[in-house]
């Protein structure tokens, strides 16, 4: 898709980090493997085969560069993410264009079905009416 301009006219980027952990621990993932940090609009990427119920900790760690969003003000960003049949979202950040939340997001995922894709939207709060689309990654 298109690149989302943040009112900068720099294009929006989010930061967050994946990691994948065994529910059972006798299928943890191998020793020394790290979390993937994604910058931008980068679908995660798998680095080994899941077997077993898994558990995926999502960071998001911030975005940046966001449009103006509302009349008065700038944007109030909170990130919303569902995977798995499962959506949890992150704290509203009231008046910026650059938001840190560093919230751990953790979702289960039993191996034997499929569960999906991964949707992360950044939302821009609003008190009456809907909340406004910022940007969608899948």
């Amino acid at each position: 898709g298109k690149a989302v301009l943040g009112h900068d006219k720099t294009p929006c980027e989010v930061a967050l980090t994946v990691s994948t952990h065994a529910t059972d621990p006798s299928q943890a993932l191998p020793v020394g493997e790290k979390p993937t940090l994604l910058r931008g609009l980068d679908p995660p990427v798998p680095t080994t085969e899941a077997k077993g119920n898994r558990q995926l900790r999502l960071v998001v760690a911030a975005v940046n560069h966001l449009p103006k969003m509302d009349t008065f003000g700038s944007c109030d960003p909170f990130c919303e993410v569902s995977f798995a049949g499962e959506k949890i979202s992150t704290a509203v950040v009231k008046g910026v264009y650059d938001a840190a939340w560093s919230e751990p997001l953790l979702f289960e995922a039993d191996a034997s079905q499929a569960v999906g894709d991964l949707v992360l939207q950044v939302l821009d709060y609003d008190k009456i009416g809907d909340n406004d689309l910022v940007l969608q990654v899948l």
